[in-house]
């Protein structure tokens, strides 16, 4: 066995299937240790006698089905015991790939988004169970109720471990569920198992103080530490002005400040603060809807709400703030309402139509004047955000920059949240170490929120240490180690073409501006693109968005479009790629307007260009790009034909040149070797037979 992970991908390692002597499987257990596994006592009954000792066997249903090895029931506490219903189970054999899963003990769960693997018997291959986590009973079990279209609980679940989404861990263990089909059921939490089992604090964590690359939200204000001033100065300019834009880079906490840090004294001082996002639902004014129904119908289900939704948006769109505005503060008992307009620059990629809508809502200056309005902006999309004629004057109306955290602050962001954690503390002169190498980057916070939070997750019977700092990477890697090991864990080779897809369509990159994440809808994602996002989400690497079932995902932070390498290279090269696409698109355009002539095809290195991306890519071209190729390609050929039989003929033509110019040679050859064989004309010689010099003398006889 190996040690514990991150990631509903840990519970395939962790989750195990328990069968009685009789080889009959009667339920669920997980691994919390080395050779350690918990389960419900009723999944091994006693049959009137405590089984301690009695022998199971167990398999890894989601990792190794029916590879089996035995185990034994080392404590017994069955349910008639307060907060009771409990077995541990010690592992005797080797289970290859097996791995703990950690523990976490947190006191507050309610709302929680959750879920649970089961093997109901009307779903052999194992079924999950998506729940929102409720109040305690008074025994100390927490009910958890059914939301969207997921199992309900029934035999199968008994035993699983339930995995919080929010904390990231597990949090307890399903234990029953309401008689007949019911929507309800109910989980053991992690403090009852400690009571039954103290050996168990061991193997259990508090809830991080950290949020990685999450922001804190106003139920975190007790751990946001470092930003105490700004937010009080802030929280004044709210209340002076109707519209607030809090300005900064990315990754300076603007959404923290504004969640955790504002939020909670608006309330303080009797206001009813809500958040959006614009790009959170269909449209912005859905969005808004969506923030506000919570507060105006607090006792609303989830089965309801999306016609409830609707209709608000309707209202909102017909009648603006007025009435449900004071409806709300009427069912809240407060003054004021707070609307938190998070990542505003989030509206440049929305419709005029769509931006005009929530304009006139949110900033219509009939609007009743106990509104007010904050919204975060990014500093580097000011200008575009100014360039915009709808969202110029809200922008511009009463700006608050948002500075890089302080030094001394940032020594307590570091150090307050861990000196609040009884029992758990750093290494010496590691905490100024952290700081050191956080520096003063305005964007270093979500980095630093990720080797903290990871920090956290590693500690060593409640200290963080140097080595297990160093092996996550630090403040700079951390992010990237993590997130790469995310992927290799999560994505498997067969599903990596699927993956890079859905990363691409998780960014946006305009040419000349920065980089920025977008949410991308379930109706974009193919059916295995969207199951590798819920796999990544459960790393907290991305994020589900749209409640429960999900409508939508993105990344969990604008950080990881610099500080993940993959990201980064895959953004590289959708820019390059959108860069030999205009292009083409210009050279199309020529074309066209020569009236195509084949001159203008694209030559022999544009088509070589279009070699490094096609096919790969040649679903994201449009059909007369590719049929501009597909003639550029013909046309080529044909050049390619016509110039090799020219080649030809020249050839043929100089062979036979070559042939006639021989022959020529061999004729002149033998033209002198017949003169050489013509008899010779006689010779005079002088007396005494030498030859004479002189020609003979035709007079002379």
């Amino acid at each position: 066995m190996t040690g514990s992970g991150r990631g509903t991908g840990v519970l395939d390692a962790a989750v195990l299937r328990v069968f009685d002597a009789a080889g009959r499987a009667v339920g669920l257990g997980f691994l919390v240790a080395d050779g350690l596994a918990l389960t419900c006592a009723h999944v091994v009954p006693g049959g009137g006698v405590v089984p301690l000792g009695r022998a199971v066997e167990v398999d890894l249903p989601l990792l190794r089905p029916d590879a089996r090895v035995a185990a034994r029931v080392e404590l017994w506490v069955p349910a008639q015991v307060a907060a009771g219903d409990v077995a541990v189970l010690r592992i005797e054999g080797e289970l290859p790939g097996a791995r703990p899963v950690r523990l976490i003990d947190a006191d507050e769960l309610r709302e929680h988004p959750a879920r649970i693997f089961g093997l109901p018997e009307r779903s052999p291959g194992g079924a999950w169970h998506h729940v929102v986590l409720r109040h305690r009973r008074g025994d100390g079990w927490v009910r958890a109720d059914l939301t969207g279209r997921s199992f309900a609980v029934a035999p199968g679940f008994s035993g699983g471990p339930v995995w919080d989404d929010e904390l990231s861990g597990v949090v307890g263990m399903m234990a029953m569920a309401e008689a007949g089909d019911s929507p309800v059921s109910y989980l053991l939490p992690t403090s009852g198992l400690l009571a039954v089992w103290p050996e168990l604090a061991e193997f259990a964590l508090p809830p991080s103080p950290f949020r990685g690359l999450r922001p804190f939200r106003e139920s975190d204000a007790a751990l946001f530490h470092g930003r105490r001033d700004e937010s009080a100065e802030v929280a004044r300019a709210v209340a002076a002005h109707r519209w607030t834009a809090l300005v900064g880079p990315p990754g300076c906490g603007k959404s923290s400040l504004a969640l955790a840090g504002v939020a909670p004294l608006v309330r303080e001082d009797g206001g009813c603060p809500v958040a959006m996002r614009p790009g959170g639902a269909a449209t912005p004014l859905r969005a808004l809807a969506s923030a506000l129904l919570p507060v105006l119908e607090p006792g609303l289900g989830e089965t309801g709400r999306p016609a409830e939704t609707t209709a608000l948006a309707g209202v909102l769109a017909g009648q603006g703030l007025s009435g449900v505005a004071a409806r709300v503060l009427e069912v809240q008992r407060r003054e004021r309402l707070l609307i938190v307009v998070d990542q505003f620059e989030e509206l440049l990629t929305r419709s005029p139509d769509e931006i005009d809508e929530l304009v006139r809502v949110l900033f219509d200056a009939r609007a009743p004047d106990e509104v007010r309005v904050l919204c975060t902006l990014r500093s580097d999309l000011v200008t575009l955000v100014l360039a915009h004629p709808r969202l110029r004057p809200v922008a511009s109306a009463r700006v608050r920059e948002l500075e890089p955290v302080r030094p001394e602050r940032l020594r307590e962001v570091i150090s307050r949240p861990v000196a609040d954690s009884p029992g758990v503390d750093y290494e010496p002169d590691l905490a100024e170490r952290i700081r050191t190498d956080a520096g003063a980057d305005p964007g270093a916070l979500p980095l630093l929120g990720v080797a903290l939070d990871l920090l956290w997750e590693h500690q060593e019977r409640g200290v963080l240490t140097h080595r297990r700092y160093e092996e996550l990477g630090g403040v700079a890697g951390a992010l990237g180690r993590y997130a790469g090991s995310a992927w290799h864990d999560h994505v498997p080779e067969a599903d990596e073409a699927a993956a890079e897809r859905l990363l691409a369509r998780l960014v946006r990159a305009p040419r000349g501006a920065a980089a920025t994440r977008r949410i991308a809808r379930r109706e974009e994602l193919g059916e295995r693109e969207w199951a590798i996002a819920r796999r990544l989400a459960a790393t907290r690497l991305l994020v589900l968005r749209g409640g429960e079932p999900p409508d939508g995902v993105e990344l969990a932070h604008e950080v990881l479009i610099s500080g993940w390498g993959r990201l980064a290279d895959r953004i590289h090269q959708d820019r390059s790629f959108r860069d030999w696409r205009d292009s083409l698109r210009r050279a199309l355009d020529r074309w066209e307007r020569a009236g195509r002539p084949p001159d203008l095809l694209p030559t022999g290195g544009a088509l070589a260009a279009a070699r490094c991306w096609l096919p790969a890519r040649e679903r994201e071209l449009g059909d007369a790009e590719r049929e501009f190729l597909r003639r550029a390609r013909a046309h080529r050929s044909a050049l390619t034909r016509r110039r090799r039989i020219l080649v030809s003929a020249l050839l043929l033509v100089l062979v036979l040149a070559l042939l006639l110019a021989a022959a020529s040679l061999v004729r002149a050859g033998d033209d002198r070797g017949g003169a050489a064989a013509a008899p010779a004309p006689p010779v005079a010689t002088a007396p005494g037979g030498a030859p004479s010099a002189r020609p003979p003398d035709p007079r002379r006889a």
